[in-house]
């Protein structure tokens, strides 16, 4: 430290030739510099900061009677330095210091090299609060500055701040930061929530529901953005009724108004008997395929019928729908993905599956019928599928696709279509692009007595040239194949 104090004694000559103002701004460049923090320890830093007040004391001094510009703001300014040099010894400052957390690290720096800045430390304040810090850190930062503003402002102005990001962002840049939006928000939320399960005092939810709420009921804003802080406020917040059955009002406006110009109320999603109407009211309306899209968004959107077959029967209608105003191929796919969607959240029962399977078939859709089929686990309708694949005499292009040929991979029953037309295709495809699934295959074929094809596709994963295969050859060895593995 003497040798640094040595080296500014030195410098300090200079001060005499050059403005306060030119001598605060070296003082901070001095002090509070990133590099200066890894030479300087905070105790010649202080003393550094007070040398510099002496010598902006010393300058109005020598200028009796003259009125220096600036010389006051310059003189609190460097108060200013000193106050907040002092302020790194508190122990909150010393504990993100001493933190085995990164981001807490580099607050405790971020707050040391603001030098005491106001619009500064209001930047890390709502970064800290964007990124989860404890409530009760903030608070005690806001009390070591002397700031003016309560914990609660804090939090919602920085809720304030996202939420108007969110608002302004281009639809492309949101694209992109959806979901960086949706992790800042969720802490906000997370941390509200989680302070006043504890008995916390300092913010509640109660102090920033209403800005949620405002963003969530703006008609003029993309359902996306109204979505992704719905979603955030009714995953993080345990909700009453009341605003349980607001933020769905908000859901379904969101998604109705790119349907249709329907004034939806509280009324109309009030019950599950009020919903169905409205659905059935809307389906009504629709006939392109984005309008149908977005009821099938709206039924994922909505909270379960717990009568699961008035459930089905909206599915059901919707996607007669679709088969009904189906232009073509790329239509039907987009049935196929909101049908595989809704099997992972919840399988259809084989009466439903049935109906959608017989309308596609009725309307020629023979690829998506099987696999509507094969996306389910009902055993009957594989059947079908696989008896309507026996009576194929020719494959085309338009009866298969690397989607389908997955789908018999992973239903395990290679063994009832290796007598269709399917089953070199498959072979085909697996050999190329999924060598993995021939052990399983082999195995089912022998299994259910087909030995001879068995080895033959066994041979293929084996590498072997098939100009050398006989059929004693491939017998041979998927007979060591399944004794190996007999007992897996």
């Amino acid at each position: 430290m003497v040798e640094w104090l040595k080296r500014f004694e030195v410098a300090k000559e200079y001060f005499n030739r050059v403005s306060t103002k030119e001598v605060v701004s070296i003082i901070r460049s001095i002090v509070f510099f990133r590099k200066s923090l890894e030479k300087l320890d905070r105790e010649c830093r202080e003393n550094i900061i007070r040398r510099g007040v002496k010598c902006i004391q010393q300058q109005g001094g020598k200028r009796k009677g003259q009125v220096s510009t600036g010389l006051e703001e310059h003189q609190q300014l460097m108060k200013q330095y000193l106050k907040h040099i002092s302020s790194l010894q508190d122990p909150t400052i010393q504990a993100l210091v001493q933190s085995d957390k990164d981001d807490e690290v580099e607050y405790a720096l971020e707050y040391d090299l603001s030098a005491g800045d106001v619009d500064q430390l209001a930047i890390l304040l709502r970064n800290m609060v964007l990124n989860k810090l404890d409530a009760t850190i903030i608070n005690d930062i806001i009390k070591l500055i002397d700031w003016q503003k309560p914990t609660r402002i804090v939090y919602q102005e920085s809720l304030t701040y996202l939420l108007n990001l969110l608002r302004c962002s281009h639809p492309n840049e949101f694209t992109e930061e959806k979901e960086n939006y949706s992790t800042k928000l969720r802490n906000i939320l997370d941390a509200v929530t989680t302070h006043e399960e504890n008995g916390g005092e300092l913010i509640k939810l109660d102090d920033i529901l209403p800005r949620l709420r405002n963003f969530s009921e703006d008609v003029k804003l993309e359902k996306t953005k109204r979505l992704t802080v719905i979603d955030a406020t009714e995953q993080c917040i345990d909700l009453s009724l009341e605003d349980i059955e607001l933020f769905l009002l908000y859901r379904t406006q969101s998604i109705v108004s790119e349907i249709c110009h329907v004034n939806v109320t509280l009324d109309d999603v009030h019950s599950p008997e009020k919903q169905c109407h409205l659905f059935q009211s809307l389906l009504k309306k629709c006939s392109k395929l984005n309008h149908l899209q977005s009821l099938a968004n709206l039924l994922y959107q909505w909270p379960p019928i717990e009568d699961h077959q008035q459930q089905e029967e909206l599915w059901l209608s919707l996607l007669s729908n679709m088969i009904k105003h189906a232009e073509g191929s790329h239509d039907i796919q987009e049935l196929i993905n909101i049908f595989r969607k809704l099997q992972s959240i919840n399988p259809s029962q084989q009466n439903f599956v049935e109906k959608i399977y017989q309308e596609l078939k009725e309307q020629k859709f023979n690829l998506a019928c099987l696999k509507v089929a094969l996306l389910t686990g009902h055993e009957s309708v594989h059947q079908n599928a696989f008896q309507f694949m026996s009576r194929i005499e020719e494959i085309t292009d338009d009866l298969y696709d690397t989607e389908l040929l997955d789908l018999l991979v992973s239903c395990n029953k290679v063994d009832l279509f290796v007598n269709t037309k399917y089953y070199p295709v498959l072979v085909e495809h697996i050999t190329e692009n999924n060598r993995e699934a021939i052990p399983v295959l082999s195995k089912q074929l022998y299994k259910a007595g087909y030995k001879g094809e068995a080895g033959t596709l066994y041979m293929s994963y084996k590498g072997s040239n098939s100009m050398l295969w006989t059929l004693n050859t491939a017998l041979a060895t998927v007979s060591n194949f399944m004794t190996k593995y007999a007992d897996s």
